[in-house]
Parts: C-alpha cells; structure tokens; sequence
C-alpha cells in the first residue's frame, strides 16, 4: 500500500511538471512509470495526448514505437513509427524499424519502406539485414541471398543477421554453405536465442 502511495504521488509530480514545462523527458519517464506498473492502455494515452499537443515531438513518437516494438505490439509500434515518420521522412533507422513492424504484419509496404532505409544506408547491416529477410518472405531468395550475405559481411559477429542468412540459406536449400554459419553460432553462451535457433535448425539437416 505504501508503494503504491508512493507510485500514485510521483506519477502526480510527474505529470504536474510535465504540463507546466513541457519537456519531452518528464513525458518518456512518466510514459516507462507506467508501462512498468503493466497500466500499459494509461501509457498509450498520455504519450497520444502528448503527442496531439506536440506534433511535432519526434522524440516522443519514436521512444513509444521502440517500446512497442520490443514487446512485439507490432500494430501499435507502426502506429507510432508512421506519426514520427510525418516529422522526420529520411531517417534511416526509423524507416527500418518501420519495415520491421510492417514485415511482421505481413503487410505489403513493409518493403517500400525498407528499400527506402536501404537506399539512404546503403551498406548499414541493420537495414541490409531487415530488406533481405523481407525478400526472403516475399519469396524473393536470391534478391533476400545477397543483401543478407552482405549484412554478414559487413557485420560478421552479429548473431541475429548471421542466423536470419543462414535461415535463407536454408530456404534456398543451400545447406552446405548454412551449415558451418549455423555451427558457428552454436558456439555462443548457453540459453542464447540464436544458439537454440542454430541448433534446431542444424539437428534438421
């Protein structure tokens, strides 16, 4: 009870300072306050209410799209990264997340927006990484091939890009050249995810 008295209070504070200054870090730190406390619908509010008072608050836009992003609410983070997007067009990172969300949708655009990052960050492993996967899923395994191989080129210790090249290379049916990539990440700590994705995928061919 005493913790939540305390909650209740500083989420007051918060919010009282939040209105007199209008700074964009009051609002981030209430908006996390309440996401912690699982008050997950209050979040959304305050941070669209802010955002309807701040059009113009990329900050702001893009933090609640991460944050959805890493809980995988991807409608809700494509949402967010659309409205940021409105205030910064050419940012290559937000175009990427954006085509991330949209590829987990299964929606269309999810391209459009990656080939975009991609045309701004041409050799930025991340977005090769998101473009080629989407090519992958669109049934593109040669276009989705080479993006991919230059994402682990370029980034040969990433571990996500390394196993999303050697997935495709499976798709392709390419399992001599997916194997030693696989093999590779089996040697990555114990209960890492793409270690376990490795090995089950390895004990497959």
């Amino acid at each position: 009870m005493i913790d939540q008295k305390k909650e209740s209070q500083a989420e007051q504070v918060l919010r009282t300072a939040m209105r007199k200054t209008g700074n964009s870090a009051l609002a981030l730190r209430l908006f996390t306050m309440l996401q912690a406390q699982g008050r997950t619908k209050d979040a959304a509010t305050l941070a669209a209410d802010w955002l309807a008072r701040n059009p113009n608050d990329f900050l702001v836009a893009d933090y609640v799209g991460d944050a959805n992003l890493r809980t995988k609410d991807y409608a809700a983070a494509a949402q967010w990264y659309t409205e940021a997007l409105k205030i910064r067009p050419n940012n290559a990172t937000l175009l990427n997340n954006l085509a991330w969300a949209f590829g987990q949708l299964r929606d269309a655009k999810a391209l459009e927006y990656g080939r975009k990052a991609l045309s701004l960050e041409p050799t930025n492993p991340a977005i090769l990484d998101t473009v080629g996967w989407l090519y992958v899923e669109a049934g593109d395994l040669n276009q989705g091939l080479e993006l991919l191989g230059k994402a682990t080129a370029l980034a040969p210790n990433a571990a996500p890009i390394k196993l999303n090249y050697a997935r495709a290379l499976v798709k392709a049916g390419q399992n001599t050249v997916a194997r030693p990539q696989l093999e590779s990440l089996t040697k990555l700590p114990p209960g890492n995810a793409a270690r376990q994705e490795a090995e089950k995928i390895l004990s497959t061919l």
